[in-house]
Formats: structure tokens, C-alpha cells, sequence
């Protein structure tokens, strides 16, 4: 996908992730989840933390701590998006 057609994803994309939010003990990091799914869906060439978190105007760093697990409930994340899942082809 290419930055327009992310940009026009803009409120069900958000609509989406809120419903990890309660996955995050901060907001910080649930707005990284954001910067993190743009960069998959972008038409980067790399998909790598560095060259997603340049694109999205953030330190790497703060990416890759994202990514480490470190501010996010790993297993609840996970659970939800077995329950959306199952949800949508129940």
C-alpha cells in the first residue's frame, strides 16, 4: 500500500487498534502499535524497525522497544485477535 491509500484507512484503522488499547498499560506505546501497523501495510521496501519508525517521524529505538514486548500484554494481544478473528467467520 502506498502512503495514500494508509492515510485513507485513517479512522477504521484507528477504530481497529482501539480495540488493543486495554493490551497496553500506557497510551504511548498503543500509539507505537499504530506507527508500527502503518509501516507493515507502507510500500517501504524494507520492513524493518529503522526504516518504518524514519518514515513515522520516530526514533528507532522507541520502535524497537515497542517491538521487544517490553509495554504491551504479549499473550492478551494475542487472545483478542483470536476472539476478532472467530468473531468475524463465526
Amino acid at each position: 500500500m502506498d502512503v495514500q491509500q494508509i492515510k485513507g484507512l485513517g479512522r477504521e484503522l484507528k477504530k481497529f487498534l482501539r480495540k488493543f488499547a486495554d493490551c497496553f498499560a500506557r497510551s504511548e506505546p498503543w500509539k507505537h502499535l499504530g506507527t508500527y501497523v502503518q509501516g507493515q501495510l507502507s510500500d517501504l521496501p524494507r520492513k524493518s524497525i529503522e526504516p518504518m519508525a524514519l518514515a513515522a517521524g520516530v526514533t528507532p529505538r522507541t520502535l524497537q522497544n515497542f517491538v521487544a514486548g517490553l509495554l504491551w500484554d504479549g499473550p492478551r494481544l494475542r487472545d483478542r485477535v483470536q476472539w476478532l478473528v472467530a468473531e468475524e467467520h463465526a
